[in-house]
């Protein structure tokens, strides 16, 4: 998956960069980064659809975000409609 940065870019952060899908719903997705994420900060991701060969894109607002014991980051994405 892409994640997009929208706002709150950090000098150093790539503007886009993949990331990890751990888990989905219909209200939003827990990912892997490799790189740190703002709480609040709103940021596309492109979500695999599971009935065509196609990536959706979707505008998300990051709700929580934990470092992990191997230094990149889990992160609760919420969507927003």
């Amino acid at each position: 998956m892409e994640l997009t940065l929208s706002e709150g870019t950090i000098d150093f952060l790539p503007q886009s960069f993949a990331v990890f899908g751990i888990d989905i719903s219909s209200r939003g997705i827990g990912i892997h980064s490799p790189h740190p994420l703002n709480v609040s900060q709103l940021v596309g991701i492109s979500v695999p659809s599971a009935v065509a060969e196609i990536s959706v894109p979707l505008l998300a607002q990051v709700r929580w975000v934990k470092p992990t014991p191997k230094g990149s980051h889990r992160a609760g994405l919420y969507f927003l409609f």
